[in-house]
Protein backbone atom coordinates (compact mmCIF):
# COMPACT_ATOMS: atom_id res chain seq x y z
CA UNK A 1 0.00 0.00 0.00
CA UNK A 2 1.53 2.99 -1.01
CA UNK A 3 2.21 6.17 1.76
CA UNK A 4 1.71 9.60 1.71
CA UNK A 5 5.47 9.61 3.37
CA UNK A 6 8.73 7.68 3.60
CA UNK A 7 10.65 9.00 7.01
CA UNK A 8 13.96 8.11 7.12
CA UNK A 9 14.79 7.78 10.54
CA UNK A 10 13.07 7.48 13.57
CA UNK A 11 14.38 9.92 16.53
CA UNK A 12 12.69 12.74 17.72
CA UNK A 13 12.26 14.78 14.60
CA UNK A 14 11.25 11.96 12.98
CA UNK A 15 8.49 10.81 15.20
CA UNK A 16 6.77 14.43 15.60
CA UNK A 17 7.26 14.64 11.58
CA UNK A 18 5.20 11.48 11.28
CA UNK A 19 2.43 12.47 14.39
CA UNK A 20 2.00 16.08 12.33
CA UNK A 21 1.24 14.10 9.14
CA UNK A 22 -1.21 12.05 10.71
CA UNK A 23 -2.69 15.05 12.49
CA UNK A 24 -3.69 16.16 8.72
CA UNK A 25 -4.81 12.76 7.39
CA UNK A 26 -1.89 11.57 5.75
CA UNK A 27 -0.38 8.15 6.06
CA UNK A 28 3.52 7.38 6.79
CA UNK A 29 6.20 5.32 7.46
CA UNK A 30 9.08 5.46 9.74
CA UNK A 31 12.43 3.42 8.73
CA UNK A 32 15.07 3.43 11.26
CA UNK A 33 18.03 1.10 11.54
CA UNK A 34 17.91 1.15 15.35
CA UNK A 35 16.64 -1.35 17.01
CA UNK A 36 14.36 1.16 19.49
CA UNK A 37 13.32 4.31 18.26
CA UNK A 38 13.97 7.87 19.62
CA UNK A 39 17.75 8.03 18.34
CA UNK A 40 20.05 10.33 20.45
CA UNK A 41 17.16 11.83 22.38
CA UNK A 42 16.40 8.97 24.50
CA UNK A 43 19.23 9.26 26.38
CA UNK A 44 18.93 12.27 27.68
CA UNK A 45 17.73 12.46 31.50
CA UNK A 46 15.20 14.99 32.96
CA UNK A 47 17.07 18.00 34.45
CA UNK A 48 14.18 18.57 37.32
CA UNK A 49 15.61 19.43 40.69
CA UNK A 50 13.17 20.97 42.64
CA UNK A 51 10.99 22.81 39.52
CA UNK A 52 10.96 21.54 36.07
CA UNK A 53 13.23 22.87 33.89
CA UNK A 54 11.72 22.91 30.79
CA UNK A 55 14.40 21.00 29.27
CA UNK A 56 12.52 18.87 26.92
CA UNK A 57 13.70 15.35 27.96
CA UNK A 58 10.18 14.15 28.42
CA UNK A 59 8.59 15.67 25.22
CA UNK A 60 10.07 12.40 23.11
CA UNK A 61 7.69 9.85 25.04
CA UNK A 62 5.35 12.39 24.84
CA UNK A 63 5.51 11.49 20.93
CA UNK A 64 6.28 8.06 21.04
CA UNK A 65 3.04 7.15 22.96
CA UNK A 66 1.25 9.58 20.13
CA UNK A 67 2.95 7.88 17.04
CA UNK A 68 2.77 4.21 18.55
CA UNK A 69 -1.20 4.52 19.27
CA UNK A 70 -1.98 5.96 15.73
CA UNK A 71 -3.25 4.24 13.13
CA UNK A 72 -1.93 6.47 10.57
CA UNK A 73 1.82 5.65 11.64
CA UNK A 74 4.04 2.94 10.87
CA UNK A 75 7.29 1.63 12.01
CA UNK A 76 9.97 -0.46 10.61
CA UNK A 77 13.12 -0.84 13.28
CA UNK A 78 16.02 -2.85 13.05
CA UNK A 79 15.80 -1.59 9.08
CA UNK A 80 17.60 0.10 6.06
CA UNK A 81 17.60 1.77 3.11
CA UNK A 82 19.19 0.35 0.09
CA UNK A 83 17.98 2.14 -2.81
CA UNK A 84 15.46 4.92 -4.06
CA UNK A 85 14.08 5.01 -7.94
CA UNK A 86 11.40 7.23 -9.17
CA UNK A 87 10.30 10.98 -8.78
CA UNK A 88 8.50 13.35 -6.52
CA UNK A 89 5.13 12.10 -6.25
CA UNK A 90 5.75 8.44 -6.96
CA UNK A 91 9.09 6.89 -5.04
CA UNK A 92 9.88 3.41 -5.18
CA UNK A 93 12.23 2.26 -1.75
CA UNK A 94 14.20 -0.90 -0.98
CA UNK A 95 14.68 -1.53 2.70
CA UNK A 96 16.52 -4.19 4.30
CA UNK A 97 14.81 -5.09 7.96
CA UNK A 98 16.59 -7.36 9.66
CA UNK A 99 14.72 -9.88 12.14
CA UNK A 100 13.71 -8.87 15.88
CA UNK A 101 16.05 -11.93 17.38
CA UNK A 102 14.64 -11.28 20.76
CA UNK A 103 10.81 -11.87 21.21
CA UNK A 104 9.25 -9.19 22.84
CA UNK A 105 5.94 -11.94 23.60
CA UNK A 106 8.38 -14.56 25.30
CA UNK A 107 10.66 -12.84 27.24
CA UNK A 108 9.74 -12.08 30.61
CA UNK A 109 12.46 -9.67 31.29
CA UNK A 110 14.21 -12.41 33.55
CA UNK A 111 18.00 -11.10 33.07
CA UNK A 112 19.55 -14.32 32.44
CA UNK A 113 20.70 -13.32 28.99
CA UNK A 114 22.23 -10.39 30.26
CA UNK A 115 24.00 -12.47 32.96
CA UNK A 116 25.57 -14.85 30.44
CA UNK A 117 26.65 -12.44 28.10
CA UNK A 118 30.60 -12.59 27.85
CA UNK A 119 30.73 -8.85 25.94
CA UNK A 120 29.65 -5.77 27.11
CA UNK A 121 27.11 -3.83 24.85
CA UNK A 122 26.20 -7.17 23.00
CA UNK A 123 22.74 -6.46 24.66
CA UNK A 124 21.11 -3.01 25.31
CA UNK A 125 18.10 -2.40 27.08
CA UNK A 126 14.92 0.19 25.66
CA UNK A 127 15.64 3.73 27.65
CA UNK A 128 11.99 3.49 28.70
CA UNK A 129 12.10 -0.61 29.69
CA UNK A 130 10.91 -1.86 26.86
CA UNK A 131 12.73 -5.16 26.31
CA UNK A 132 16.19 -5.72 25.64
CA UNK A 133 17.83 -6.30 21.60
CA UNK A 134 20.94 -7.72 20.17
CA UNK A 135 23.55 -5.18 18.98
CA UNK A 136 25.02 -7.13 16.21
CA UNK A 137 28.12 -4.88 15.69
CA UNK A 138 29.18 -6.04 19.00
CA UNK A 139 27.62 -9.82 19.55
CA UNK A 140 30.24 -12.44 18.87
CA UNK A 141 27.05 -14.38 17.18
CA UNK A 142 27.41 -12.15 14.28
CA UNK A 143 30.99 -11.57 13.80
CA UNK A 144 32.36 -15.85 13.73
CA UNK A 145 29.29 -17.18 15.00
CA UNK A 146 31.37 -18.38 17.94
CA UNK A 147 28.72 -17.57 21.12
CA UNK A 148 25.08 -18.36 21.66
CA UNK A 149 25.18 -17.84 24.87
CA UNK A 150 22.02 -15.73 25.51
CA UNK A 151 19.72 -18.17 23.18
CA UNK A 152 21.47 -21.24 25.41
CA UNK A 153 20.49 -19.65 28.33
CA UNK A 154 17.12 -18.39 28.11
CA UNK A 155 14.51 -20.89 29.36
CA UNK A 156 11.57 -18.82 27.57
CA UNK A 157 13.05 -19.45 24.10
CA UNK A 158 12.90 -15.72 23.27
CA UNK A 159 16.55 -15.77 21.61
CA UNK A 160 16.22 -16.38 18.03
CA UNK A 161 19.76 -15.88 16.51
CA UNK A 162 19.52 -17.15 13.03
CA UNK A 163 17.13 -15.79 11.17
CA UNK A 164 17.61 -14.00 8.02
CA UNK A 165 16.65 -10.20 6.45
CA UNK A 166 13.96 -9.41 4.87
CA UNK A 167 13.81 -7.47 1.54
CA UNK A 168 10.88 -4.94 1.35
CA UNK A 169 9.63 -2.73 -1.50
CA UNK A 170 7.63 0.09 -0.28
CA UNK A 171 6.16 3.19 -2.19
CA UNK A 172 5.65 6.75 -1.30
CA UNK A 173 4.56 9.83 -2.17
CA UNK A 174 7.65 11.75 -0.29
CA UNK A 175 10.66 11.24 1.45
CA UNK A 176 11.55 12.62 4.40
CA UNK A 177 15.04 12.59 5.61
CA UNK A 178 15.33 12.82 9.48
CA UNK A 179 18.16 10.77 9.93
CA UNK A 180 19.53 13.01 13.40
CA UNK A 181 23.71 13.30 14.01
CA UNK A 182 26.79 11.10 15.18
CA UNK A 183 28.12 12.24 17.69
CA UNK A 184 32.22 13.26 17.47
CA UNK A 185 34.44 11.08 18.88
CA UNK A 186 36.29 12.13 22.11
CA UNK A 187 38.86 10.07 21.03
CA UNK A 188 39.74 12.38 18.38
CA UNK A 189 40.80 15.45 21.41
CA UNK A 190 43.28 12.99 23.85
CA UNK A 191 43.87 15.70 25.89
CA UNK A 192 40.51 15.27 27.80
CA UNK A 193 41.98 11.38 28.68
CA UNK A 194 38.95 10.03 27.95
CA UNK A 195 39.53 6.26 27.93
CA UNK A 196 42.35 6.73 29.76
CA UNK A 197 41.54 8.52 32.68
CA UNK A 198 38.73 7.13 35.06
CA UNK A 199 36.13 8.74 34.98
CA UNK A 200 35.60 10.91 32.30
CA UNK A 201 32.27 10.47 29.77
CA UNK A 202 30.84 12.58 27.39
CA UNK A 203 27.60 14.45 28.37
CA UNK A 204 25.64 11.87 26.45
CA UNK A 205 27.20 9.12 28.48
CA UNK A 206 26.15 11.15 31.47
CA UNK A 207 22.85 11.80 30.34
CA UNK A 208 22.33 8.23 29.53
CA UNK A 209 23.30 7.14 33.01
CA UNK A 210 21.73 9.85 34.78
CA UNK A 211 18.57 7.44 33.64
CA UNK A 212 19.18 4.49 35.01
CA UNK A 213 17.47 3.80 38.04
CA UNK A 214 20.25 1.31 39.35
CA UNK A 215 23.59 3.38 38.47
CA UNK A 216 26.12 1.10 38.46
CA UNK A 217 28.79 3.88 38.55
CA UNK A 218 26.62 5.15 41.21
CA UNK A 219 28.72 3.88 44.43
CA UNK A 220 32.44 4.80 42.45
CA UNK A 221 31.26 8.60 42.03
CA UNK A 222 30.01 8.76 45.96
CA UNK A 223 33.45 7.62 47.03
CA UNK A 224 35.28 10.02 44.54
CA UNK A 225 32.82 12.85 45.79
CA UNK A 226 33.46 14.35 42.57
CA UNK A 227 33.64 13.21 39.02
CA UNK A 228 36.89 14.29 37.32
CA UNK A 229 35.75 15.54 33.91
CA UNK A 230 32.89 15.06 31.44
CA UNK A 231 32.99 16.22 28.23
CA UNK A 232 29.60 18.24 26.70
CA UNK A 233 28.20 17.34 23.22
CA UNK A 234 29.52 20.33 21.90
CA UNK A 235 32.91 18.93 22.69
CA UNK A 236 33.94 21.91 24.78
CA UNK A 237 35.59 20.99 28.22
CA UNK A 238 34.69 20.62 31.80
CA UNK A 239 36.75 19.60 34.82
CA UNK A 240 34.99 19.42 38.23
CA UNK A 241 38.05 19.33 41.16
CA UNK A 242 40.07 22.05 39.09
CA UNK A 243 40.46 23.05 35.45
CA UNK A 244 38.54 24.56 32.48
CA UNK A 245 34.17 24.18 32.37
CA UNK A 246 32.39 24.63 29.48
CA UNK A 247 29.74 27.81 28.94
CA UNK A 248 26.39 26.92 28.75
CA UNK A 249 22.86 26.16 30.05
CA UNK A 250 23.28 22.42 29.23
CA UNK A 251 26.15 22.10 31.08
CA UNK A 252 24.94 23.29 34.36
CA UNK A 253 21.61 21.45 34.09
CA UNK A 254 23.69 18.33 33.45
CA UNK A 255 25.66 19.18 36.88
CA UNK A 256 22.47 19.91 38.50
CA UNK A 257 20.93 16.13 37.64
CA UNK A 258 24.43 14.63 39.01
CA UNK A 259 24.21 16.39 42.63
CA UNK A 260 20.53 15.21 42.63
CA UNK A 261 21.16 12.02 41.03
CA UNK A 262 24.28 11.23 43.89
CA UNK A 263 22.64 12.95 46.81
CA UNK A 264 25.56 14.63 47.68
CA UNK A 265 27.09 17.64 47.72
CA UNK A 266 30.30 18.33 45.60
CA UNK A 267 32.07 21.52 45.10
CA UNK A 268 33.21 22.81 41.19
CA UNK A 269 36.47 24.91 40.85
CA UNK A 270 36.76 26.26 37.71
CA UNK A 271 35.62 29.29 35.33
CA UNK A 272 33.68 29.82 32.50
CA UNK A 273 35.46 30.55 29.31
CA UNK A 274 35.38 32.34 26.10
CA UNK A 275 35.03 30.86 22.71
CA UNK A 276 38.68 29.86 21.54
CA UNK A 277 40.17 31.19 24.90
CA UNK A 278 40.85 29.35 28.53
Amino acid sequence: MKKDALILGGGVAGLWCAWELARLGLESMIVETAAFPGGHVAQLCCKATDECRRCGACLLEDVLHKVEWSDRITMLLHSDLLQVQGHSGDFQATVSQRPVRIVSDRCNDCGACEAACPVPGALVRSPWDRGLAIDEQNCRWFQDASCRACQETCAQDAVILDRTPEILELDASTIVLASGFKPSDPHDTPRFGYGRVPRVVTGLELESLLRQENWELRDEFMRARAMEAFLNRRCEELEVGGGDMAKGAQTLEELAALKKALQEGFRVFGFFCSEGHH
